[in-house]
């Protein structure tokens, strides 16, 4: 039987074998090579009594209250139940921290990403190259770990054209571009209508001009190619994403570039509506959500008829902003949720689940229950429940999108047999969560966790410090390797100074506009370049 496949076949006997078994490898680790098993199995059976008992749900003890017992008694087991769930959500919570999530670090990393997209987008401005550049999901959000070694997920924001959704929204000698859509357009998905830039009226010739393409139907359409920009190591192409593998960073690098658009797209007004009286986002963050709009990304849908003009809606821009209000608990939730898709469903179904979905998911569950659920204590609950929504979803056939609910994020992946078995997967994990938890190898979470519960009274972890460094590490060089300008062994007699001097002096003038236009982050750069 292999425990990353189905862990409801193990019984309570079976549990406490597996969890024996931990402390047997583990103690095998230490100096005492000559202990014999007993003691091994008797070291384990504080953990092993608080982890069998919780995975089977206490299932043999409520039989024995049986029919016949009063509703006091079932009521106290409920308490129990809630007391050992409570104790061990804890001691997760605690190896998360330990495994570096923790407040600190979340925004000590969060604040390395935001000026790397600050010195990233001063640089190309400067260059008169008219993008933003950004750091979107699991690095600059935190919701990683070293061991899951997550990529780096860029997107360059073209900004040299104006999307719209209204042609009243149009400026003159501006390159504007409507958002259009078909009667048969899938959800999420649009196309780009070039606009005269003299007046509010749509092209409707185009004079060899690579950037466009006409239709059937006379409108002129901006062409998705225009936006797959090449970069200069590529190994391979993921959808819309360019990936290249950063040596000097040691992480994978996917980069899409898109068109920006200070509107969110329409399919996003039964969000608003939506959210209006739920306990989650408050209204300000709303507000910040609904400010932020959104890029449309050159990549067509899989069952799309003209692949070369489709365009895909993003919302990532507001997502982000709702990552960035939720607490630690939130994220060590997140964090979880990922290590066991990856330990335990994508193993055996290869990338069946993504990890957005795990971040759709706790967006659903915070909008139900509010962030108040999520604490320390309850980690374990409100994985379960979020890990339940993806379920359900598997059960429906149908996977919304949190901010796009029309969007079907299944459509073309999953078939109905493929969702049924992930299905069975993720319920054993619902039933047996800490069973499942202790199976995870990435930061060697499962042992961790096992020690921490064995030896609860005396633990001290000594690795946390070393967790830090590495964390540390990684910052320093993503942060520094961002750092563009001239190598400091470059020889300074070899180039044309009074060139230099003007370009410089034209560097500079750009720079004090962007300082004077910029957010925090931009200012300080702008600074620091200066």
């Amino acid at each position: 039987m292999e425990q990353s496949v189905y862990l409801h076949s193990l019984s309570a006997e079976a549990s406490q074998d597996g969890v024996n078994q931990l402390a047997i490898e583990e103690e095998g680790h230490d100096q005492e090579d000559d202990a014999d098993i007993d003691s091994y199995h008797h070291k384990g059976q504080v953990a092993a009594e608080h982890i069998v008992r919780t995975c089977s749900g206490y299932n043999a003890h409520l039989k024995e209250i049986g029919p016949t017992q009063d509703v006091c008694s079932q009521n106290l087991s409920a308490k129990q139940d809630e007391h050992i769930d409570a104790e061990l959500s804890i001691f997760v919570s605690k190896v998360l921290a330990e495994i570096g999530i923790t407040e600190e670090l979340v925004e000590a990393r969060r604040n390395t990403w935001l000026e790397i997209e600050s010195i990233n987008t001063v640089h190309l401005r400067l260059e008169d190259d008219n993008v933003t550049w950004y750091h979107f999901d699991s690095q600059s959000e935190r919701t990683t770990t070293l061991g899951l070694n997550s990529d780096a997920d860029i997107l360059v924001s073209e900004n040299d054209n104006r999307v719209i959704l209204e042609t009243v929204e149009s400026k003159q000698w501006f390159n504007n571009l409507l958002v259009h859509k078909h009667n048969d357009t899938s959800p999420g998905y649009c196309n780009l209508l070039a606009m005269n830039n003299k007046e509010p009226i749509l092209m409707t010739e185009v004079d060899n001009n690579e950037m466009y393409e006409q239709g059937k139907d006379g409108k002129v359409y901006l062409k998705s190619e225009f936006l797959q920009y090449p970069v200069d190591i590529v190994d391979e192409v993921h959808g819309p994403a360019l990936n290249r593998m950063s040596t000097k960073r040691g992480i994978d690098e996917d980069y899409v570039f898109a068109c920006y658009c200070s509107n969110l797209p329409k399919e996003a007004m039964d969000w608003i509506d939506r959210t209006k009286d739920k306990p989650w986002p408050k209204d300000p963050v709303r507000k910040r959500v609904i400010e932020s709009g959104c890029f449309l990304v050159a990549v067509g849908h899989k069952q799309g008829k003209d692949l070369r003009t489709d365009f895909r809606m993003s919302t990532t821009l507001g997502e982000r902003k709702l990552m960035f209000d939720m607490n630690i608990s939130q994220l060590q939730c997140l964090v979880l949720m990922k290590m066991l898709i990856k330990t335990i469903v994508n193993k055996q179904y290869k990338d069946a689940i993504k990890s957005f979905y795990c971040k759709t998911a706790l967006f659903f569950v915070t909008e139900q229950y509010g962030k108040d659920m999520f604490r320390e204590d309850r980690i374990l609950e409100c994985t379960r429940k979020c890990l339940h929504w993806i379920y359900k979803s598997l059960v429906n056939g149908y996977n919304p999108h949190y901010m796009m609910s029309s969007l079907d994020m299944f459509e073309g992946r999953l078939d109905a047999t493929l969702r049924e078995k992930v299905g069975e997967c993720i319920n054993d994990i619902i039933n047996n969560p800490i069973l499942a938890i202790l199976i995870i190898e990435f930061d060697e979470f499962g042992r961790r966790l096992y020690n921490s519960i064995r030896n609860s009274e005396h633990y001290i972890s000594e690795t946390q410090e070393i967790i830090r460094s590495n964390i540390g590490n990684f910052l320093y060089k993503a942060y520094v390797l961002s750092l563009k300008g001239p190598s400091l062994y470059d020889d300074p007699w070899n180039c044309d100074l009074e060139r230099e001097i003007e370009l410089n002096k034209a560097k500079l003038s750009r720079c004090e506009i962007l300082h004077q236009q910029g957010d925090i982050f931009i200012q300080k750069e702008t600074e620091r370049y200066r």
